[in-house]
C-alpha cells in the first residue's frame, strides 16, 4: 500500500515543483513567494490524492518544512459503514420498555366511583368511560380519583366532551393539585376497536398512560380488573399500529378506606340481600377490632400447642403442620413476636390506658365542636329572619 502511495505521488511531486519554481517569479503580492509555493502545494497535492485515491472522505496536508516544500504530512481517512439511528425511535422504544414495566395500584374509591357512573349511565350507552388521576413515580401508578367523561361510540367515530373533561380536572387541580392525569378507565372485560382512538388522545394529555377496565357485567360471577399500556408496532417507515398489553394491578388502600370497606362488607345480608347499617362509634370499633385481635391470637396459640403436642405432625414428615408450610409459618410467627415491643403487663397497661384516654379526648373535643357549630347554624337562621 505504501509503495503504490509513492509512486502515485513521485509524478505529482515533479510536477508540483515545476510549477512552483515558474510561480516565484511572480511576485509578492499575497505573501512570499515560500508561503505561496507552500499553499499551492498543498492544494495540488489533496486535490491529486483526491483523485487518485478512490473512498476517501477526509484528506489534510500539511507542510513541515518549514515553507520549502521538502516534507509533508498527510492524513487520510477512508469511508466506514456509518450505522444512523433515529432517535425518535429510540426514545419510543425506552418509553415502551418502561412503560412494560409499570405497575398500577387502585384505590377502592376509584372502583365505587366507576360502578356509580356504570349506574347513572344513559339508556342508549353500552360503555361508560372516563379519566384516572393519580401519581406515578418509579413505575407505580397509584389511582386515587376519577371521573366520567360523557362520550358516544359510533361505527366510525367516537365523539367525547372534552371541554367538560378539562373543565372537571382543572375543578379537581383547586381541590387536589397533586393528583394529576394518568390515563383513562372504561366499562367492560375488553378492549375495543375505539380503545386505541381514545388512548391517543391521553398520550398527549400525559406521559404513558395506563388503561384500566372494569367488568362491570360480572361475567364469570366476579367484577374483573385489568389494566394495559399501549405498545408501538409496525416495520420502520412503513404501516404504523398499536397493541394493548397487560400490566400487574391491585389494589391498595389508606386506612380510613379500610374502615369504609368493613362497613360495607357488613351491608351484605344473607341470599344474596342487602340490609342497612349504621356506622359504629369509635369504641364500639376498638372493642370489635380487639375481639377480631383476640380471636386472632387464640387461633395462633391453639396452632402452636398442636404443634409442640405434635398432634398436628408439626415436627413430623407430613401432616398439615410438617414440611415447608410448618418451617414457613413458624418463621411468620417468630418474626411476629420479634415485632412487639417487649413490655411487661403493668407497662403495657398504663399505655394502652393513656391511648385510651386521648382517643376519649379527641371523641370529646369533636362532639363539643359538632355541637357549636350546630348551635352556630340555629342562631344564625334566627337573626335572618
Amino acid at each position: 500500500m505504501f509503495r503504490n502511495l509513492v509512486k502515485i505521488l513521485e509524478p505529482i511531486k515533479n510536477h508540483i515543483s515545476r510549477t512552483a519554481v515558474g510561480s516565484t517569479a511572480g511576485g509578492a503580492q499575497n505573501g512570499s513567494a515560500f508561503e505561496r509555493n507552500s499553499v499551492t502545494k498543498e492544494q495540488q497535492l489533496s486535490e491529486a490524492l483526491k483523485s487518485k485515491l478512490p473512498g476517501i472522505t477526509y484528506i489534510s496536508v500539511e507542510d513541515i518544512s518549514g515553507g520549502c516544500g521538502a516534507m509533508f504530512e498527510k492524513l487520510v481517512k477512508r469511508k466506514s459503514k456509518l450505522v444512523k439511528w433515529n432517535v425518535a425511535q429510540l426514545e419510543k422504544g425506552l418509553v415502551t420498555n418502561m412503560a412494560l414495566n409499570l405497575s398500577v395500584k387502585i384505590h377502592p374509591v376509584v372502583l365505587f366511583q366507576i360502578v356509580d357512573a356504570y349506574e347513572r349511565r344513559n339508556a342508549d350507552s353500552h360503555r361508560v368511560i372516563g379519566t384516572l388521576l393519580g401519581t406515578s413515580d418509579k413505575g407505580i401508578v397509584e389511582v386515587t380519583n376519577c371521573f366520567c367523561v360523557p362520550h358516544k361510540e359510533h361505527a366510525d367515530q367516537v365523539e367525547a366532551e372534552l371541554n367538560y373533561a378539562m373543565d372537571v380536572y382543572e375543578l379537581n387541580r383547586r381541590v387536589n393539585a397533586s393528583e394529576n392525569i394518568v390515563g383513562w378507565w372504561a366499562t367492560g372485560n375488553e378492549v375495543t376497536n375505539h380503545s386505541s382512538v381514545i388512548h391517543e388522545y391521553y398520550s398527549r394529555e400525559c406521559r404513558e398512560p395506563v388503561h384500566v377496565t372494569l367488568d362491570t357485567s360480572l361475567a364469570g360471577a366476579r367484577m374483573g380488573l385489568r389494566a394495559y399500556v399501549c405498545v408501538a408496532l409496525g416495520v420502520p417507515r412503513g404501516k404504523q399500529g398499536c397493541m394493548f398489553t397487560p400490566i400487574d394491578v391491585g389494589l391498595t388502600c389508606y386506612e380510613p378506606e379500610i374502615v369504609g370497606l368493613n362497613l360495607c362488607q357488613k351491608t351484605m345480608g344473607g341470599g344474596g340481600r342487602s340490609r342497612q347499617v349504621q356506622p359504629m362509634l369509635d369504641l364500639a370499633q376498638v372493642a370489635e377490632a380487639a375481639a377480631k385481635l383476640s380471636g386472632l391470637l387464640d387461633q395462633v396459640v391453639a396452632y402452636v400447642e398442636e404443634v409442640l403436642a405434635e398432634r398436628a405432625v408439626g415436627g413430623g414428615a407430613g401432616g398439615a403442620g410438617g414440611g415447608a408450610g410448618g418451617a414457613a409459618a413458624g418463621r411468620a410467627l417468630l418474626e411476629l413476636v420479634n415485632s412487639v415491643p417487649s413490655l411487661a403487663a403493668d407497662t403495657f397497661a398504663d399505655a394502652f390506658a393513656s391511648s385510651v384516654k386521648d382517643l376519649l379526648m379527641v371523641v370529646t373535643l369533636a362532639q363539643l365542636i359538632k355541637t357549636q357549630l350546630q348551635l352556630n347554624e340555629k342562631l344564625t337562621l334566627l337573626t335572618s329572619q
